[in-house]
Protein backbone atom coordinates (compact mmCIF):
# COMPACT_ATOMS: atom_id res chain seq x y z
CA UNK A 1 0.00 0.00 0.00
CA UNK A 2 2.91 2.42 -0.21
CA UNK A 3 1.67 3.70 -3.34
CA UNK A 4 -1.54 4.97 -1.76
CA UNK A 5 0.56 6.44 1.01
CA UNK A 6 2.13 8.37 -1.46
CA UNK A 7 -0.28 9.45 -3.34
CA UNK A 8 -2.19 10.79 0.23
CA UNK A 9 0.84 13.00 0.42
CA UNK A 10 0.71 14.51 -2.71
CA UNK A 11 -3.18 15.09 -1.87
CA UNK A 12 -2.49 16.39 1.06
CA UNK A 13 -0.07 18.98 0.38
CA UNK A 14 -1.24 22.46 -1.79
CA UNK A 15 1.19 21.17 -4.40
CA UNK A 16 4.44 20.15 -5.45
CA UNK A 17 7.12 19.46 -8.17
CA UNK A 18 9.76 16.84 -8.63
CA UNK A 19 13.33 17.29 -7.57
CA UNK A 20 15.19 18.39 -10.75
CA UNK A 21 17.96 15.65 -9.91
CA UNK A 22 15.44 13.18 -9.17
CA UNK A 23 16.18 13.31 -5.49
CA UNK A 24 12.38 13.22 -4.19
CA UNK A 25 10.29 16.14 -4.55
CA UNK A 26 9.39 19.27 -3.30
CA UNK A 27 5.92 19.58 -1.57
CA UNK A 28 4.37 22.80 -0.44
CA UNK A 29 2.11 23.52 2.37
CA UNK A 30 -0.42 26.56 2.73
CA UNK A 31 -1.36 25.84 6.78
CA UNK A 32 -2.22 29.39 8.84
CA UNK A 33 -1.84 31.75 6.14
CA UNK A 34 2.19 30.27 5.08
CA UNK A 35 3.27 28.92 2.44
CA UNK A 36 6.07 26.69 3.25
CA UNK A 37 8.23 23.95 0.82
CA UNK A 38 9.24 20.78 2.02
CA UNK A 39 12.00 18.54 0.12
CA UNK A 40 10.61 14.70 0.10
CA UNK A 41 14.18 12.37 0.12
CA UNK A 42 11.43 9.55 -1.21
CA UNK A 43 12.10 8.22 3.09
CA UNK A 44 11.02 11.39 5.31
CA UNK A 45 11.33 15.31 4.99
CA UNK A 46 14.53 16.79 4.86
CA UNK A 47 15.24 20.44 4.35
CA UNK A 48 12.16 23.18 4.61
CA UNK A 49 12.11 27.20 4.08
CA UNK A 50 9.54 29.43 4.38
CA UNK A 51 8.25 31.15 0.74
CA UNK A 52 5.46 33.57 1.86
CA UNK A 53 3.34 35.09 4.00
CA UNK A 54 -0.05 36.26 3.53
CA UNK A 55 -1.56 33.32 1.53
CA UNK A 56 -4.96 31.86 1.45
CA UNK A 57 -5.06 29.13 4.27
CA UNK A 58 -5.43 25.50 2.78
CA UNK A 59 -5.03 26.92 -0.68
CA UNK A 60 -3.81 24.95 -3.74
CA UNK A 61 -0.10 26.13 -4.76
CA UNK A 62 1.73 25.24 -8.28
CA UNK A 63 5.62 25.07 -8.09
CA UNK A 64 6.82 25.00 -11.91
CA UNK A 65 10.55 24.02 -11.98
CA UNK A 66 12.42 24.27 -15.75
CA UNK A 67 16.06 24.42 -16.28
CA UNK A 68 15.56 28.24 -16.30
CA UNK A 69 12.18 28.78 -14.53
CA UNK A 70 11.94 28.51 -10.54
CA UNK A 71 8.25 29.73 -9.99
CA UNK A 72 5.27 29.08 -7.42
CA UNK A 73 1.99 30.43 -8.27
CA UNK A 74 -0.42 30.30 -5.26
CA UNK A 75 -3.20 32.57 -3.98
CA UNK A 76 -3.03 35.51 -1.45
CA UNK A 77 -4.89 36.19 2.01
CA UNK A 78 -6.96 38.69 -0.39
CA UNK A 79 -8.18 36.50 -3.07
CA UNK A 80 -5.94 37.27 -5.58
CA UNK A 81 -2.87 35.28 -7.93
CA UNK A 82 0.32 35.61 -6.81
CA UNK A 83 3.40 34.50 -8.72
CA UNK A 84 6.86 34.10 -6.56
CA UNK A 85 10.07 33.99 -8.29
CA UNK A 86 13.58 32.20 -6.30
CA UNK A 87 16.20 34.86 -6.63
CA UNK A 88 19.49 32.97 -6.89
CA UNK A 89 21.75 35.92 -5.80
CA UNK A 90 19.79 36.45 -2.64
CA UNK A 91 18.95 33.31 -2.51
CA UNK A 92 14.90 33.70 -1.89
CA UNK A 93 11.66 34.01 -3.11
CA UNK A 94 10.37 37.35 -3.99
CA UNK A 95 7.16 38.69 -5.55
CA UNK A 96 6.83 38.88 -9.21
CA UNK A 97 5.72 42.76 -9.53
CA UNK A 98 5.04 42.23 -13.30
CA UNK A 99 2.06 40.30 -12.40
CA UNK A 100 -1.35 42.04 -13.20
CA UNK A 101 -4.15 42.29 -9.95
CA UNK A 102 -5.73 39.83 -10.81
CA UNK A 103 -9.02 38.56 -8.87
CA UNK A 104 -10.12 34.74 -7.52
CA UNK A 105 -13.61 33.54 -6.55
CA UNK A 106 -13.40 33.53 -2.63
CA UNK A 107 -13.50 29.66 -3.01
CA UNK A 108 -11.59 29.41 -5.96
CA UNK A 109 -8.55 26.83 -6.63
CA UNK A 110 -6.15 27.11 -9.44
CA UNK A 111 -3.51 24.70 -11.35
CA UNK A 112 -0.57 25.88 -13.52
CA UNK A 113 2.20 23.98 -15.98
CA UNK A 114 4.55 25.23 -18.04
CA UNK A 115 5.22 24.95 -21.79
CA UNK A 116 7.99 23.41 -23.53
CA UNK A 117 9.10 27.25 -24.27
CA UNK A 118 8.87 27.80 -20.58
CA UNK A 119 5.80 30.04 -20.96
CA UNK A 120 4.02 30.24 -17.93
CA UNK A 121 0.03 28.98 -18.11
CA UNK A 122 -2.40 28.68 -15.47
CA UNK A 123 -6.52 28.37 -14.89
CA UNK A 124 -8.20 29.79 -11.70
CA UNK A 125 -11.64 30.11 -11.46
CA UNK A 126 -12.64 33.66 -11.44
CA UNK A 127 -15.25 35.98 -8.94
CA UNK A 128 -17.90 34.97 -11.42
CA UNK A 129 -17.62 31.52 -11.22
CA UNK A 130 -15.83 31.03 -15.01
CA UNK A 131 -12.84 28.96 -15.76
CA UNK A 132 -9.70 31.34 -17.11
CA UNK A 133 -6.76 30.10 -18.61
CA UNK A 134 -3.64 32.38 -18.56
CA UNK A 135 -1.05 31.98 -21.64
CA UNK A 136 1.78 34.21 -20.17
CA UNK A 137 -0.49 36.13 -18.42
CA UNK A 138 -3.40 36.92 -21.35
CA UNK A 139 -6.88 35.70 -19.76
CA UNK A 140 -9.16 33.29 -22.11
CA UNK A 141 -12.48 32.14 -20.47
CA UNK A 142 -13.03 28.62 -21.22
CA UNK A 143 -15.94 26.72 -22.23
CA UNK A 144 -16.60 25.00 -18.95
CA UNK A 145 -18.94 25.27 -15.74
CA UNK A 146 -17.53 24.68 -12.60
CA UNK A 147 -19.12 24.32 -9.37
CA UNK A 148 -17.85 27.16 -7.01
CA UNK A 149 -14.63 26.05 -5.72
CA UNK A 150 -13.95 23.49 -7.89
CA UNK A 151 -10.61 21.64 -7.23
CA UNK A 152 -8.66 21.65 -10.71
CA UNK A 153 -6.26 19.41 -12.50
CA UNK A 154 -3.76 19.86 -15.28
CA UNK A 155 -2.43 16.63 -17.62
CA UNK A 156 -0.15 17.77 -20.75
CA UNK A 157 -0.36 15.77 -23.55
CA UNK A 158 1.90 16.50 -25.83
CA UNK A 159 0.94 19.74 -27.57
CA UNK A 160 -2.66 19.61 -25.55
CA UNK A 161 -3.21 20.95 -22.66
CA UNK A 162 -6.62 19.27 -20.70
CA UNK A 163 -7.95 21.05 -17.94
CA UNK A 164 -10.51 19.02 -15.45
CA UNK A 165 -13.19 20.23 -13.25
CA UNK A 166 -16.11 19.24 -11.84
CA UNK A 167 -19.30 20.35 -13.68
CA UNK A 168 -22.10 22.32 -11.86
CA UNK A 169 -24.30 20.59 -14.57
CA UNK A 170 -24.32 16.94 -13.21
CA UNK A 171 -21.36 17.00 -10.81
CA UNK A 172 -19.08 14.72 -12.81
CA UNK A 173 -15.87 15.65 -13.96
CA UNK A 174 -15.40 17.27 -17.21
CA UNK A 175 -12.74 19.01 -19.10
CA UNK A 176 -11.77 21.08 -21.86
CA UNK A 177 -8.99 20.36 -23.76
CA UNK A 178 -6.71 23.18 -25.50
CA UNK A 179 -5.29 22.00 -29.02
CA UNK A 180 -1.99 22.81 -30.75
CA UNK A 181 -3.59 25.89 -32.80
CA UNK A 182 -5.09 27.01 -29.24
CA UNK A 183 -8.86 26.50 -29.69
CA UNK A 184 -10.73 24.68 -26.57
CA UNK A 185 -12.97 21.74 -26.85
CA UNK A 186 -15.17 20.12 -23.81
CA UNK A 187 -15.57 16.30 -22.85
CA UNK A 188 -16.60 14.73 -19.84
CA UNK A 189 -14.33 12.45 -18.14
CA UNK A 190 -16.69 9.95 -16.85
CA UNK A 191 -20.39 9.66 -16.06
CA UNK A 192 -20.37 9.41 -12.61
CA UNK A 193 -21.09 11.59 -10.32
CA UNK A 194 -18.73 13.26 -7.58
CA UNK A 195 -21.67 14.35 -4.53
CA UNK A 196 -19.22 14.60 -1.95
CA UNK A 197 -17.81 17.36 -1.29
CA UNK A 198 -14.11 17.54 -2.73
CA UNK A 199 -10.72 19.20 -1.12
CA UNK A 200 -8.40 17.99 -4.24
CA UNK A 201 -8.24 15.72 -6.56
CA UNK A 202 -5.47 14.23 -9.20
CA UNK A 203 -6.07 13.11 -13.03
CA UNK A 204 -3.84 11.27 -14.57
CA UNK A 205 -3.78 9.41 -18.19
CA UNK A 206 -4.13 5.64 -17.55
CA UNK A 207 -1.07 4.51 -19.29
CA UNK A 208 -0.74 4.38 -22.86
CA UNK A 209 -4.89 4.75 -23.22
CA UNK A 210 -6.68 7.84 -24.47
CA UNK A 211 -8.64 7.57 -20.57
CA UNK A 212 -8.20 9.05 -17.30
CA UNK A 213 -8.77 7.67 -13.74
CA UNK A 214 -8.62 10.58 -11.01
CA UNK A 215 -8.17 10.16 -7.02
CA UNK A 216 -10.11 12.29 -5.33
CA UNK A 217 -9.64 14.04 -1.28
CA UNK A 218 -13.09 14.33 0.35
CA UNK A 219 -13.84 17.28 3.18
CA UNK A 220 -14.18 13.90 5.75
CA UNK A 221 -10.51 12.62 4.38
CA UNK A 222 -11.71 9.89 2.22
CA UNK A 223 -9.88 8.97 -0.59
CA UNK A 224 -11.85 8.50 -3.86
CA UNK A 225 -11.04 6.69 -7.24
CA UNK A 226 -13.20 7.64 -10.16
CA UNK A 227 -12.66 5.21 -13.68
CA UNK A 228 -14.24 4.79 -16.50
CA UNK A 229 -14.37 1.26 -15.87
CA UNK A 230 -17.71 0.10 -17.59
CA UNK A 231 -19.92 3.22 -17.46
CA UNK A 232 -17.78 4.48 -14.68
CA UNK A 233 -16.96 3.55 -11.40
CA UNK A 234 -16.22 5.66 -7.91
CA UNK A 235 -14.79 3.95 -6.00
CA UNK A 236 -13.46 4.22 -1.67
CA UNK A 237 -10.13 3.52 -1.53
CA UNK A 238 -9.77 4.26 2.12
CA UNK A 239 -9.41 7.08 4.87
CA UNK A 240 -6.60 9.24 5.94
CA UNK A 241 -6.73 9.25 9.88
CA UNK A 242 -5.43 12.44 11.90
CA UNK A 243 -1.50 11.90 11.04
CA UNK A 244 -1.91 11.68 7.34
CA UNK A 245 -1.65 8.01 7.08
CA UNK A 246 -3.55 5.73 4.43
CA UNK A 247 -5.84 3.36 6.04
CA UNK A 248 -7.31 1.13 3.03
CA UNK A 249 -10.67 0.14 2.37
CA UNK A 250 -11.27 -3.26 0.85
CA UNK A 251 -12.18 -0.92 -3.07
CA UNK A 252 -8.02 -0.39 -2.64
CA UNK A 253 -7.49 -4.08 -3.30
CA UNK A 254 -9.15 -3.77 -6.62
CA UNK A 255 -6.63 -0.91 -7.52
CA UNK A 256 -3.47 -2.12 -7.77
CA UNK A 257 -1.64 0.94 -9.91
CA UNK A 258 -1.68 4.36 -9.17
CA UNK A 259 -0.86 7.11 -11.72
CA UNK A 260 -0.09 10.53 -10.91
CA UNK A 261 1.63 13.46 -12.63
CA UNK A 262 3.51 15.74 -11.51
CA UNK A 263 2.94 18.64 -13.90
CA UNK A 264 6.49 20.33 -15.00
CA UNK A 265 8.83 21.41 -18.17
CA UNK A 266 8.64 17.74 -19.39
CA UNK A 267 6.09 15.86 -17.59
CA UNK A 268 5.99 11.83 -17.40
CA UNK A 269 3.14 9.81 -16.00
CA UNK A 270 4.29 7.74 -13.34
CA UNK A 271 3.28 5.15 -10.93
CA UNK A 272 2.89 6.96 -7.87
CA UNK A 273 5.59 5.19 -5.98
CA UNK A 274 8.22 6.56 -8.16
CA UNK A 275 7.57 10.12 -8.58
Amino acid sequence: MAQFQDLTRVLLSAGGAPHPEGKGSYLLYTDQSSLTSKHWTGNTFGDQELVAKSVRANSPAAYLLAPTTRLIICISSSSTLRALRYDDDDEEWVDDKTILHIDVHPEGKLSASLDRNEDVRVVYQDPMGNLVFLNNWTPTVLPADPIAGSPLSTVVDGDKLHVFYISAKDNCIHYVTRAPEGSWSGNVMVNCPVEEKIKRFIVAPIGDTINFDAYLLTADDMLLQVTPEGDGVKRELGKIDSKGIFVPGTSAQCCPFVWVTFVCWQPVPMRCCCW
